[in-house]
């Protein structure tokens, strides 16, 4: 029997999570944690930060400041970041699938400058652990990191 016949994801033998973190230049970074289910659609949560903070290291210098022996769990707790969680439809279950078959190559760092240097930094944990991080929009990476981050973006608004 075919695993698509038997509505099963195309990474029913995965599972582990992705985080992309985004740091633009003009305005506040954001987050986004993948978590990818053996069976069943993958859970999305996209995390924000409070109007008029542009990073997370103002508001953890802040808390610090004001409770500083707090462990990490309850600094974490008092942190006013915004969450909202959000099952994968189906553009989301298959830029997951794409994320499977990215080719991970060496690229040349281009030496033009740019005005907006947003920087995509990507984790995943699964069998392997990988970290990538780059401001180049060119990279195959990136683009599904801009892709999927739409497709988050458009069903947290709906």
């Amino acid at each position: 029997m075919w695993s698509q016949d038997e509505d099963e994801h195309p990474y029913a033998e995965r599972s582990g999570s992705i985080r992309i973190a985004v740091r633009p230049t003009w305005s506040a970074e954001f987050f986004v944690d993948v978590r990818v289910n053996k069976k069943g659609a993958a859970t999305v949560v996209l995390y924000s930060l409070p109007k008029g903070t542009k990073t997370l290291d103002v508001l953890l210098e802040k808390e610090l400041k004001q409770n500083p022996c707090a462990d990490v769990k309850s600094l974490a707790k008092r942190l006013p970041v915004q969450r909202r969680s959000v099952e994968a439809d189906k553009k989301m279950q298959d830029l997951i699938t794409d994320f499977y078959a990215l080719r991970w190559e060496p690229r040349r760092i281009p030496d033009s400058v740019r005005l907006d240097a947003t920087e995509y930094e990507l984790e995943y944990i699964g069998d392997d652990t990988l970290l990538f991080q780059s401001d180049d929009e060119e990279t195959p990476v990136v683009k599904w990191a801009e892709s999927f981050l739409s497709a988050v973006l458009d069903a947290a608004h709906r």
